[in-house]
């Protein structure tokens, strides 16, 4: 390996890199690995995020895109606190599941915290690249004993939460799962827990700070306000350049829908009217079949109430086991008849709908006390009506 090593003009250094990105991308062919270093001049960590991201991400319902962007670092304004480097599982089998399972666990263990991205790191770089949004990247490792002090006191923080929520999409998952270790390798993570923060500069997506180690919410607070500050004018040229060819395409847009907007005017004026004609012949025929409705249920109310008085028991003859009603219509008209006490108050009612006058949903009341005669098989006696009582007619659809 050693005399291959010296044929290719290699460094023991880059040797070592080669083996390093042969490892975590599980290529064979060590030429390849060779050329694809060699065209990003040797900058493991790029190679790896190109590499891995060709492979990246299932499409979901959470971005359009699979790929991730490719992401560089600044290594020059990009802040460190740096320890040791772990070792870590393989190449990732089913990124969004391992996500999907870190944001469970978490949430179980670990509330309040801030809203997790429920997606992959390939999606949520796109998301931000595609809302030119800060991407905040948490890696969270068991074997610390930092980590849960961490999570607990600095990301479950009230004033953590909220400015998390409102400057940066957040994505979290456990470097023990293969998306989790893929990512900390990509981000040249070394200590956890590990925050570092992402976002548009200089029209790539580029790792600008990273926070290694637990710290105090008020430490982070304070790092993550001057990584925004610092690189929100880069945010706002991205914004500011995307304005300028959204507009342009807009320009370009208007053009082509005016002269769209002028072919279909006669159309849609063809259309108003046919839907103004349908609309009226609708409103016609719905009131004739209305007035036909109406004049039908008149005609069935009248044969209802002819039928119901030829079924009426004879008015009886005047003697001790009758007594006379007066009824008053809710109309003022009044209505007079003989009932027996044995009748029931059944027939009360039907005689009263029975009259053309009468309501056709209607309750009848005694005057004093008032109280309502329950139409049902009582007879008259038992409802407690007597002779010359006064009874009024209430219309219950009034």
């Amino acid at each position: 390996m050693d005399l291959e090593d010296n044929a290719l003009g290699l460094t023991p250094e880059q040797t070592d890199k080669i083996l390093q990105f042969q490892d975590l991308t599980g290529i064979e062919d060590m030429s390849i690995c060779r050329d694809v270093l060699q065209r990003h001049q040797w900058d493991l960590e790029v190679a790896i995020q190109e590499q891995l991201n060709i492979r990246e991400g299932r499409p979901s319902v959470f971005a359009t895109e699979a790929r991730a962007p490719p992401v560089v670092h600044d290594h020059i304004a990009q802040q460190v606190f740096t320890d040791d480097q772990p070792e870590g599982p393989g190449v990732v089998t089913d990124p969004l599941g391992d996500v999907v399972g870190f944001i469970n666990n978490y949430t179980s263990r670990f509330n309040p915290h801030p809203v997790f991205y429920q997606g992959t790191y390939a999606q949520a770089l796109n998301d931000a690249k595609n809302e030119l949004r800060f991407l905040i990247v948490y890696l969270h490792s068991e074997s610390t004993n930092e980590t849960q002090q961490f999570c607990r006191t600095t990301l479950g923080d009230p004033e953590i939460i909220q400015y998390i929520n409102t400057h940066a999409l957040f994505w979290g998952c456990s470097v023990d799962s293969s998306e989790g270790w893929r990512v900390a390798q990509s981000v040249g993570g070394r200590r956890y827990p590990l925050l570092c923060v992402v976002c548009m500069r200089e029209h790539r997506m580029t790792v600008v700070a990273r926070s290694e180690g637990a710290c105090s919410p008020q430490q982070l607070l304070q790092r993550l306000r001057r990584v925004v500050s610092d690189n929100e004018p880069h945010l706002a040229a991205a914004r500011a350049d995307r304005v300028e060819r959204e507009v342009t395409a807009r320009l370009r847009a208007a053009q082509d829908e005016a002269y769209a907007e002028s072919l279909a005017a006669d159309q849609e004026k063809e259309r108003r009217k046919a839907a103004a004609r349908e609309a009226i012949a609708q409103r016609e025929n719905e009131d004739l079949q209305r007035r036909q409705q109406e004049e039908r249920h008149k005609q069935e109310l009248i044969q209802a109430r002819a039928a119901m008085a030829s079924r009426l028991p004879s008015e009886p003859e005047p003697g001790a086991e009758t007594v006379v009603l007066l009824i008053r219509l809710p109309g003022g008209e009044r209505l007079t008849r003989r009932f027996t006490l044995g009748h029931t108050t059944q027939d009360l009612y039907d005689f009263v709908f029975s009259h053309p006058q009468s309501p056709e949903e209607f309750e009848i009341t005694t005057n004093f006390p008032k109280r309502v005669v329950a139409r049902g098989n009582s007879n008259l006696h038992e409802a407690g009506l007597k002779d010359r009582d006064v009874l009024f007619v209430n219309d219950t659809n009034a």
